[in-house]
């Protein structure tokens, strides 16, 4: 609004007289003058639908400069003329204004004498000062605060200066561009460079950077370094004893409801299946670090209570090493894939550079499974397969203690154990299926538990592992490998009456590997993909179509003789309930993938181990095999698993396993979303073939064993 002067004058006047005469009347009554005043009338008013935040007047319209009012909003910045007339309006969208100021570029005069028109500063809420020229941005420059108020003044001899003022009262001064050079530039000698010294000085140079990549910085920095260790204990942790520990451990369930509750304590009762690790974390060397961010990372079937935590500082020499728990939980989620988890601490030495110190431990395979009674009738056993070792067989009972451990004493224990336990042993997951985790063959009901048997040959070393799902025997599968090489490799390969170190332990699988089940996991993958691409398509389809409405109906309420509303806010309504419908659609199929990408991860994880005793791999040659056709799924928006493997099993044909120059020279192709799996599939197909062969990976070049 704006007002005259003589108008405020004349209010004024009359508010004086006013307050007189009530307050003789207020005196005459016994009571108290009110104030009666003529109200103001403003001379015009302009609405522009914001808060105003600043007004500025100044010489800031047209071309030429002339004067006029400059307005600051919320979201827009406003030129108006003396009489009320919008000249220019400019929209932030990005950035939100707080404050504006005003200042001549430069003291001569404009055209015809006249003062040069005004340049504008805005300052925002992101710390930011922006510099207009007319309407057009000059200049950006980061600030240290908010500022509320900003002016430009000259300090002795130096012009331009930019005084900020922010909302704590901190007054700061600034200018714009770098800072000058403090010598002048010496023209170059007209002698001969000296070649010698050149090369000299750059072989100087070189060494020097060549310490620096091998010692990763100063002697002193290698000698200090922080040290992880963990110790995880095999057994979990006992049931709550007290009613506080309960009540803590309903709460945290009732927090994360996929967290796995068991009955079956080796103390009894029942609580959280859980085990707690000990983090013990140590600098060597004189003198402490600092500010130290820990990072835990589990198997996404672990739920880690506290998975980062900080510490203030670690104290060299001498000093007791700090100590950490660490409490891993099991989940009801996901299938069990892996049993690795690895802590990693991140810091700065002394001079600044960052390190990382990491340690790895195997969480105990009670937070996978437990053990249960075997089936009588086996009706479990939809897949099995057969691995032949050579030695005897082993008693599963000593085999797998720590899992015997964790019974309850009593019956339970020996209903569960019995008479066979030596020779047959079932291990019963925490996990709990979902309708559409394991494609093909039986499929387990909706929240049922899944497990894995093992079976051992009384005459010969013959293992059979047999389950309901092909995903659920992977896990099982390499942690009886695993204990078998650690029981038969102590004894230097001797066992049974053998000659010490006349043969060494070995793994073999000789029936057909499970490709027909393996692809169609990968098909059931590569459809959840699929559909988590159908349903953000709609997802996106339908808030395009809400946008459109919205913007209709909200032209239609600013007309003002609007049209009929020809149903839009029924369809605008409608329109909104679809979009929820399809954002709980859209996370059905976010976790569908999940599952998918977790039975991928352990079908993988299983076929890789089956060709390694297939055919008799090597580990070099196997750590490159995992390295292209990875156990490791992790989809993102641009690329998926089956595209990343097909380019990299396809890199391995056209090198490691290529027969000839033509498959060495084939063009890679662009990484996208295939439409189907089929080449996937003859790409895994081929490589099994030539390993078959005998082609070796590690030496490269399509070698023979």
């Amino acid at each position: 609004m704006a007002y005259k002067y003589h108008t405020l004058a004349m209010a004024a006047g009359d508010d004086g007289t006013a307050d007189e005469a009530a307050g003789k009347a207020g005196a005459g009554d016994g009571g108290v003058g009110i104030t009666v005043g003529k109200k103001a009338q403003p001379y015009w008013v302009r609405k522009i639908g914001e808060t105003v935040l600043d007004m500025r007047v100044g010489r800031v319209v047209g071309p030429d400069g002339d004067s006029g009012i400059l307005v600051l909003g919320e979201r827009t910045m406003f030129t108006l003329r003396f009489s009320g007339v919008v000249v220019h309006q400019k929209r932030f969208s990005e950035d939100n204004p707080v404050s504006l100021g005003l200042y001549a570029p430069q003291p001569s005069s404009g055209p015809g004498g006249r003062p040069p028109k005004q340049n504008l500063l805005v300052g925002t809420l992101q710390k930011q000062l922006l510099v207009y020229q007319g309407w057009s941005l000059v200049w950006s420059a980061a600030m240290e605060s908010v500022p509320i108020a900003l002016a430009v003044a000259q300090f002795g001899d130096t012009r331009g200066l930019i005084v900020a003022l922010d909302d704590e009262g901190t007054l700061t001064v600034n200018y714009l561009g770098t800072d000058p050079a403090t010598s002048s530039v010496v023209p170059a000698r007209a002698a001969e460079p000296d070649y010698e010294a050149i090369d000299a000085e750059h072989r100087r140079l070189l060494n020097i950077v060549r310490e620096a990549q091998t010692s990763g910085g100063s002697a002193a920095d290698v000698n200090q370094r922080l040290e992880l260790r963990v110790t995880c204990p095999k057994l979990l942790d006992p049931p709550p004893a007290t009613p506080e520990e309960v009540e803590a451990a309903r709460e945290l369930v009732e927090a994360h409801p996929t967290l796995a509750w068991s009955s079956q304590h080796a103390a009894g009762g029942s609580g959280l299946v859980s085990a707690t690790a000990r983090l013990f974390v140590k600098f060597i060397g004189s003198g402490e670090v600092r500010n130290v961010d820990v990072a835990v990372s589990a198997p996404d079937y672990v739920f880690v209570r506290e998975n980062s935590f900080h510490i203030p500082v670690v104290r060299g020499g001498s000093a007791t090493p700090l100590v950490f728990p660490i409490v891993l939980c099991a989940t009801t989620a996901l299938l069990p894939n892996e049993l690795c988890a690895t802590v990693t601490a991140t810091y700065q030495t002394a001079s600044g550079q960052p390190r990382t110190a990491t340690a790895a431990f195997d969480v105990p395979l009670g937070l996978a499974c437990h053990l249960e009674a075997p089936q009588a009738n086996g009706g479990h056993g939809n897949f099995k397969l057969t691995l032949d070792t050579n030695r005897p067989p082993c008693q599963l009972v000593p085999l797998f203690e720590d899992m015997v451990a964790q019974l309850p004493d009593g019956e339970d224990a020996a209903q569960v154990i019995g008479s066979t336990a030596n020779s047959v042993l079932c291990f019963r997951y925490h996990f709990l299926a979902a309708p559409d985790h394991f494609p093909g063959g039986e499929e387990p009901r909706s929240g049922e538990a899944v497990d894995a048997t093992i079976l051992v040959s009384k005459s010969s070393g013959r293992y059979r592992i047999q389950s309901s799902s092909l995903p659920a025997i992977y896990l099982i599968c390499s942690e009886l490998v695993k204990r078998l090489q650690a029981r038969f490799g102590s004894d230097g390969g001797s066992d049974g009456g053998e000659a010490k170190g006349e043969d060494t332990f070995r793994v073999t699988y000789s029936d057909q590997l499970p490709f027909q089940d393996f692809f169609a996991v990968i098909d059931h993958h590569f459809d959840c993909r699929g559909g988590l691409l159908e349903a953000n398509s709609l997802l996106n389809d339908r808030a395009h179509q809400y946008r459109v409405i919205e913007k209709r109906l909200l032209v239609r309420f600013k007309d003002k003789n609007p049209a009929p509303l020809a149903q839009l806010d029924e369809v605008l309504s409608e329109t909104h309930q679809q979009i929820v419908e399809l954002g709980h659609r859209v996370e059905e199929a976010q976790r569908r993938l999940k599952r998918a990408a977790n039975a991928l991860s352990c079908t993988t994880g299983l076929v890789l181990l089956l060709i390694q005793f297939c055919f008799a791999l090597g580990e070099e040659d196997m750590e490159v095999l995992r390295t292209f056709l990875t156990p490791q799924v992790q989809d993102n928006v641009d690329q998926g698993w089956e595209e990343q493997v097909d380019a990299a099993l396809t890199h391995l044909l056209k090198t490691s396993l290529a027969k000839t120059a033509k498959e060495a020279s084939m063009l890679a192709q662009p990484l996208s979303m295939p439409r189907d799996t089929s080449k996937l599939k003859r790409h895994i197909t081929i490589v099994c073939d030539r390993l078959a062969k005998g082609a070796m990976l590690a030496s490269g070049g399509g070698g023979k064993k």
